[in-house]
Parts: C-alpha cells; structure tokens; sequence
C-alpha cells in the first residue's frame, strides 16, 4: 500500500460520498437523531467489517506488478512523494494566508475578503441549514422556499458539526473541509496525470503550472496600465486580478485552480471524482467489468450532488464514452487500455495505438456489456432524479440555459482562452499536435487510446463555454466547466512536457518552461496577495463589533428555526446577509444576489422585498404586522442602518412592549421578539352583567385604552346582545330565529396612552332572558404622529447641549456669537401621504422681546413644489427661555416628501428641541377589538 496509495485515497473517496449518501437518507428519514446517529455507526461498522474481510481474502489480487484488484496504478517511490509534498507546500504557501486572514480583527471591523463573503460565507449558511435536520433544506436567504442548490459535499461537515456540538465553529470546520479536499484533488490530478507519462517530472511540473501559472491576465494588466512596475502594483489593487479579461473585456469569466483551492471545494469534489473517473476509463474497460461499470456511475451520479452543471457535464461526457465503448464492441473494433504487456515497455505506459479488431475470445458477453451500459447508466441517472426530486435544481425558465456567446469571445476570439490558461493552453495544444504526429507509432509510449476521452472531454468544454450561458448568471458555466478546460489541457501539456524533457537538454527545456509559465506567475502571486488583504476597502467587508457580538448571540441562543429579519446595506448593495452567514439563523428575505441566485423568480424576490421594506418604514402598526404574520418573523434586528434609514418607522417596534420584546442589546444593535402578530391597539373593558328591566333603554359602561403612544384613534364603539335560554315564562320566551340586536355606535377620539370610561347604549329588549354581550371597537381614522428630535438630524447649524426641558434631554443650541447666519435644511425621508399636515417646532430663545425675525422656518414638498414659511421673530415668543411649539399647516396633494429649512439670521440665541407632523389617515387594515360576555345582560 506504501507503493500504491492511491488504493487507501481510492477508498476514502468512495467512503466520503458513500458516507454522505448514508448520512442523507437517515438525515432525510429521522433527522439528527438517536436513531439516525446509531444507525449510521451500526452500518459503517457492518460495511468495515465487510470491507477488511474482502481484503484479507482473495477479493484482492496482487502480482508482482503491484496491481490492485482490477486496476494497475504505476507504483510510488521516494521521488513520487518528494514531488507530491512538493506541491502541497505550494499550495499551502499560496492559500494559508488568506485562509488565515477569514474574519480576523482589524481596526475597521472583522474582515472577510469579497469572494470569501459570497462563496465560503454562502457554505456556513448551507452548513447551518442543513444542522437543523430538514431535507431538502429551506433557503436560508429566502425562508419557505427549498433551498435549490448543491449541497451534497456539505452533509459530511454537518454531520461533524451536529457530533462534535453545535457551539464547534461552522467556520473553522468548512476551513478544515476545504484543505482536506485540495489534499484530494491535487492528488488525484498528479496520480492520474502519472498515467500519461513515463517519468515523475513532468506530471509534476503539470500540476505545478496547473495552480501556479495558468494566466496571463497579470501580464495583460501590466501591460494596460500606465506607468513602471511599482506604480502597476498599486494600480492592481483595484482589480481583480482572475477576472480581468472579464472586466476589460466582456463575458466569459473563466478562474484557475487557485482560487477553487480556497473557497469553491464542491466543485474541487466534483472534479475529483471525474479525475477517477479518467483513471478508471485509462486502467481498464468498463464495459467488462460490472464492479467498475457501478463505481464510476456511482462517481458520476454523486458528482452532479456536489456541483451541478459540472456534475451534469460529467454524466454527458461519461455516458458518451460509454457509447463508444459500445459502439466499438458492437462493430468489432474497441478503444481500450490493458496493461501493457509488450516487453520492455515502461510500466504504467499504454501503447499508443489500441484501436484494432477484436479478437474472438475477447469479445466477450453481449449481456454483460449491455448489462454494464445500463447499470451504470440507470445508477447515474437515478442519483440524477433524486437530486432532482430532494429539489438541488429546477426548470426555471428564469434562470435556464440559453444559446450564448460571450461579448469577449465575439470580439477576441481563441485569445479569451490563451489570455486566462496561456501556459497550459500553449503546453496543451502542443501536446495534441505530438500526439497527431506520433499516433501510429507504437514506440511513442504514449497512451493514445485514452486521449480520446480526454480529447472529448476538452471539445465539449469550450464547445459548451462558448455557446451556452446561463439567464441572469452569463459567467456561471465559463466558471465552472473552465476548471474542466484547464485539467482538459494539462494532460496534454504533461505529455508535451515529458517530450520536450526527454528530447532537449535539461537547461533548453527549463529555460523554455520558464519563458512560458514565468510571466503568468504574476496572475496568481498578485492575486494571492491581493485575497490576503483585508486592509483593502474596495474588496474588503467589514463587520462592526457590534454587529458580531449580535450575530453571535443570535447563533447561540435563538432557536435553531428562528427567522431574523433585518434590512441592512446588504439588502440592496452589497451580496452579504449578515443573518444568515454569521448569525446562522433564517431571514425571510436576503441580499439582492443570494436572495436571487438560487433559482429564485425575480419577481417572488421583488414582493418580498417590498414587504419587508414596508414592515421597516410603515409607522402603522396594523400594516407592520401584517407583513411579520404574512412571513412568520420571529425577531427583529435594528442596526445603524434600519435606526439611520427608517428614523420614524422603527419607533413601533420601541414603542409597544407587549408586542416587541428586546431580548438583545449594545450600543448599536437592538434585538427584538416577536410576541404576537395579532396587535391590539385599543383595550376594553366592561362592567357586567348587567340587569335591566324589559323595555328599558340601558347602557353598558366600557373602559377603552389606547395603548398607542405615539398616535390619536378615532374609534366607534358598538354593543350587540344575542339571546341564549328561554325564560321561565313561556309566553315571554325569545323566539329561537331571533337574531342579534345591535345598539347604537358610539364615536370618539382618544389620544395617546388615554384612558377613558363611556357610556355605550345597549339596543331595546322587550323579551326577559339572559343574553351574550358582544363590544366591538373599531378604528375609523388614525391621527399619526411623526417625531423628529433636532439633535438626531445630521447637518445641524449649532451644537447639541443637554437640556432638562427638552423632550429628550437634549437640544440643538443656535448660539448668535458662536453661529454666523446660515441655513440648516434636512430631508424626511419617508414618503408621506396626501392630505392635511400639522408642523409643530418645539423652539426657544433667550429674549422674546426682540421684533426682527430671528430665523426662518420654511417646509417644501419635494415633487408637488408646495411651500409653506413663516419668519418668526422674537415677539412670536410669549415667555423667554420657555419652550414653545410653532404650529403651521401643511396641504400634501399626492404622496411625497418633505424638505425642511431652518435660516437662522442671528442676533439671539434659540434652542431647537423637536419637529412633530401630525395627519388623519383611514386605516388599511382596520383594527377591530371585539369582546364576548356570556350571560352578559339578564332582562326581567
């Protein structure tokens, strides 16, 4: 085994998604459970034990060659692993940095390089979903809604995550995740690339350009951007250095290995699998072996659950290879790969050309190859519905494939394609012209059977990248099946490299390698560089302290299905949603992108971000709840933003305590709990029963309360009386048809925290009996209150001082020896509507006696153009160093904003404290209070 690991790394790959797939059915049938957890160790420990039997038998057979079971793998020596630590320091040096750097502590805030933000903050929202044991999961970013998206490579990490405890970091086990898997893939690619080649070096300097020196699009900045190297350096910072081609350009994007290495390991996964996939195609025929035929469907079948597109390109490519394969069984001539038998041939090496007739006694059975086809066949393409069905992927006409060209391969051609894999591009065309020259010659020790798959492969890659995108995504299928481009090339630019490397002398052949792959070095060193610096601003998220300590109480102690809803910068500007990704928690709606990307309708996007904005702005309470019923919200978060962006309209979630709980505070963040969807405005109570007399004209004495602190209700308040038994007297019994009788509504205003005892009339009883009481009140109109405290308003022309006598304790002072006249003019961003307004200045000033006007208070509505003034002077004041409120009226015809303006002229000192905005508006959804009294009135 020490000669041939890959029969240990084989077996970890099959274990992983065996293990994930086993993992998912008990996840999906018991959820995280007892049952679930003793379940999957009594089947592991069962397959184990199944396992060492099968290898301590003749399930494996062993010749001197080193072959394992029915594949013969070259065997390592001490230079093979040389070479491979090799390339896992170099990986390591190129992604420990900023792999370090993820969410570490800087002066501005916590620091999450952009791409880290979208792609592995995306992976700890799906880690964290999936830890609350619902299959398929929801949409962390769009709750209620599946969640459509790959996320089979992440049931492992989850599953580590539920068994080590749900307080371990999500964070540092995705870390772990993805350095195992680039563990993985390099070296599966290395030990395949091995294949093709008779020596240890060139798969080896392969895989280095493969991750190291694969773009020009460094040398290409360089070379468009003015000014010497140093200058370039700096100038590069505002670029992203993988997608230059894209943003000079146009469409396609296609990015390297290196930054799959850090934050893409689903699609690294994928990738694996279909680099075992080449070397079981390369080691022998699948068609006549029914354990490979299950194998590699399985691979196939699994690798669409870790990344669709790539997964799905895979089964296309695999299942014709497995075409071919029967075709050449069904018309006498076959491309396979034997083990070469032919004496002294390098081992490990295949001859170059293995298409030929078939001889008789190794036709084989038609069953079997028929039998294999469709096994492997139907296993792929049932993992396929399943994922299907478990809803990864959807039709979506939204978000389907459409027939498209990018804008940068109209204009520029095969350029794209050198300008982003220049070396192995060059290396790799090189390759298959070789290979062209030298396909019948059977002394080339070059594998040529296989190159044909690999050959197919490369061709249906950029015939895929180069006419088909997605709607609304352009560059998503150039970056994924770009990675295949690229693996595609260095298997031929391995076997050019070994050519050259035995042809020309050893300085010739580094010199050339160094003339080709040199120059792209400096893509992936400055880009590199550029994903270790979180001191960027352009491409660097900062989150506040606040902000994390909020986020981390809200991971640690809300309710695993809590749904948290908030409307930061991120809703609109910026593809990061705090809930989600750091809070790991639900949110009814998400950023602009991953709200969207996860086959989303726009439009279903749209709504519920109009709704959510409402719920934030509204200064209804009716409306507001609506919309926290309407998504089933559970809390509240109020940063800076919503407290900076909706001023007025977060004051009801502060305002009624029986409604909003705060469970959460610090100096920026707020917290609230939902306690019920249901608000009510007005309380009532009654004295009751009451006894009355036949044919009297009674009435019912209510208490109502209006627990609104900020607006005055107008309400009508109405009573019915239904009769519930007979009386004793048969003559006088009511009528069993009878239905309710009502009495006459009363109307009245009641302003904020007012309590107030009315008489209510009853309607006129001439039966005796017991009846049911029923109160209703009923919002007619709705007087609201918009308060704006001055020392809160940015921009202000004097200084704020503490103030006992103001609302809040605190005033804006105008001095007039310390303010030169001036102007103060602010914006009231809510949308007000049309109708009659109220302006109320809470103001003083230190001498009232003075007739010239002090300053000038002018309101503007920003579209209608209305404009109301008043110049006051000091003798509008009646007491000095008192304050007073300043009332004028205001007539809005349509829906607008409005603009205030302040000019002070000097010559007195003022205080301004507050602005209040009072005006009707009918309610949307009116609140309705109703209270029913059984045997609430007996009539004699």
């Amino acid at each position: 085994m020490k000669r041939h690991p890959e029969a240990v790394v084989y077996g970890l790959l099959l274990g992983h998604f065996l293990s994930s797939g086993l993992a998912t059915g008990l996840i999906y049938l018991f959820g995280f459970s007892l049952w679930s957890l003793g379940l999957f160790i009594g089947l592991a420990v069962v397959w184990l034990m199944v396992s060492l039997a099968y290898l301590s038998g003749r399930g494996v057979r062993r010749d001197r060659r080193g072959s394992f079971g029915k594949l013969s793998f070259k065997a390592w020596n001490g230079q093979t692993y040389a070479l491979f630590l090799a390339l896992l320091l170099v990986a390591a040096a190129l992604t420990f940095e900023p792999l370090a750097n993820l969410g570490k502590k800087t002066p501005s805030g916590y620091a999450y390089r952009k791409y880290f933000t979208g792609d592995f903050l995306k992976q700890v929202a799906i880690t964290a979903e999936l830890s609350r044991g619902e299959l398929p999961p929801q949409n962390p970013w769009f709750t209620g809604e599946t969640l459509h998206y790959y996320w089979g490579y992440f049931i492992l990490p989850t599953s580590f995550h539920r068994l080590i405890g749900l307080n371990f970091s999500i964070k540092n086990l995705i870390v772990l995740s993805i350095l195992l898997t680039d563990v993985f893939f390099l070296f599966m690619l290395f030990s395949t690339l091995r294949l093709f080649t008779t020596g240890q070096v060139a798969p080896f300097l392969a895989v280095l350009v493969g991750i190291t020196s694969y773009s020009y699009e460094g040398v290409y900045l360089w070379w468009e951007l003015p000014g010497p190297f140093v200058s370039f350096l700096e100038q590069a910072r505002a670029y992203n250095m993988d997608a230059v081609t894209r943003w000079l350009w146009g469409e396609p994007q296609m990015d390297g290995l290196f930054r799959s290495l850090l934050y893409s390991p689903q699609h690294l996964q994928a990738l694996t699998l279909l680099l075992a996939v080449i070397a079981i195609f390369t080691l022998g025929n699948v068609l006549r072996s029914f354990s490979l035929s299950l194998v590699t469907g399985l691979m196939v079948g699994v690798s669409v659950g870790y990344s669709v597109f790539v997964g799905l390109f895979i089964a296309l490519w695999y299942g014709l290879c497995l075409g071919i394969q029967l075709l050449g069984f069904l018309t006498g001539r076959f491309i396979t790969a034997p083990p070469p038998t032919t004496p002294g041939a390098p081992r490990g090496t295949l001859p170059l050309n293995n298409w030929s007739p078939m001889e008789a006694q190794s036709r084989g059975v038609p069953r079997q190859y028929l039998s294999s086809f469709l096994l492997s066949g139907c296993l792929a393409g049932f993992l396929v519905v399943l994922y299907y069905s478990l809803g990864m992927f959807v039709s979506d006409p939204d978000t389907g494939l459409m027939i498209y060209t990018g804008r940068a391969l109209k204009t520029y051609g095969p350029l794209v394609f050198l300008m982003n894999y220049g070396p192995p591009s060059i290396f790799g065309i090189l390759g298959l012209l070789l290979i062209w020259k030298k396909r019948g010659s059977a002394s080339a020790g070059l594998p040529s059977s296989p190159l044909l798959y690999l050959f197919l492969l490369l061709f249906l890659a950029v015939t895929v990248v180069c006419t088909v995108a997605l709607k609304g995504f352009l560059s998503d299928v150039s970056l994924k099946l770009g990675l295949v481009i690229l693996i595609s090339l260095l298997f031929f630019s391995a076997i050019f490299l070994e050519f050259l490397e035995r042809k020309w002398p050893r300085p010739a052949f580094y010199l050339l390698l160094s003339l080709i792959a040199g120059p792209a070095l400096l893509t992936v060193l400055i880009d590199r560089d550029h994903l270790a610096d979180i001191y960027n601003e352009k491409f660097t998220l900062y989150v506040s302290e606040e902000d994390m300590q909020a986020a981390t109480w809200i991971k640690t102690h809300l309710p695993d299905r809590a749904i948290v809803q908030s409307s930061s910068p991120e809703f609109e500007v910026t593809p990061f949603t705090l809930i989600p990704v750091l809070g790991e928690r639900r949110t009814a709606v998400g950023d602009k992108f991953y709200a969207r990307i996860f086959q989303v309708p726009q439009s279903a996007v749209n709504r519920r971000k109009k709704d959510i904005a409402r719920l934030f702005e509204t200064d209804s309470l009716a409306e507001a709840m609506e919309v926290l019923k309407k998504y089933q919200i559970n809390y509240l978060y109020l940063g800076e933003w919503e407290k900076e962006t909706y001023p007025f309209g977060v004051q009801k979630f502060y305002s009624f305590p029986r409604l909003f709980e705060k469970v959460y505070e610090n100096p920026r963040v707020d917290l609230f709990k939902v306690l019920s969807y249901e608000p009510e405005l007005i309380t009532l109570e009654i004295e009751a029963p009451i006894a009355l007399r036949a044919g009297e004209d009674p009435t019912a004495h209510v208490l109502l309360k209006n627990q609104d602190p900020l607006n005055i209700h107008t309400v009508s308040v109405r009573t019915e009386v239904m009769p519930e038994v007979e009386a004793q007297d048969p003559l006088s019994a009511v009528p069993a048809e009878a239905g309710p009788l009502s009495g006459h509504p009363v109307v009245l205003q009641l302003v904020q925290k007012e309590e107030k005892w009315i008489p209510v009339p009853l309607p006129a009883i001439d039966r005796p009996g017991t009846y049911t009481l029923v109160v209703q009140v009923v919002q007619e109109s709705i007087r609201h209150t918009f308060r704006v405290e001055a020392e809160s308003v940015k921009g202000h022309l004097g200084k704020i001082q503490d103030d006992p006598e103001a609302s809040e304790g605190k005033a804006v002072f105008i001095g007039a020896e310390s303010v030169s006249p001036g102007t103060w003019a602010f914006l009231l961003d809510p949308k007000f509507p049309p109708g009659d307004y109220i302006l109320n200045l809470r103001v003083k000033t230190r001498d009232n006696r003075l007739p010239d006007k002090i300053f000038t208070w002018e309101v503007v509505a920003t579209r209608g153009g209305k404009r109301e003034r008043w110049e006051v002077s000091g003798t509008d004041f009646q007491q000095a160093n008192v304050y007073q409120s300043l009332n004028m009226s205001f007539h809005l015809t349509g829906e607008d904003t409005l603009k205030f303006r302040i000019r002070y002229h000097g010559g007195v000192d003022i205080w301004i404290d507050e602005i209040l905005l009072t005006f009707n508006r009918e309610p949307s959804r009116p609140s309705i209070t109703r209270k029913v009294y059984p045997s609430g009135v007996q009539v004699d």
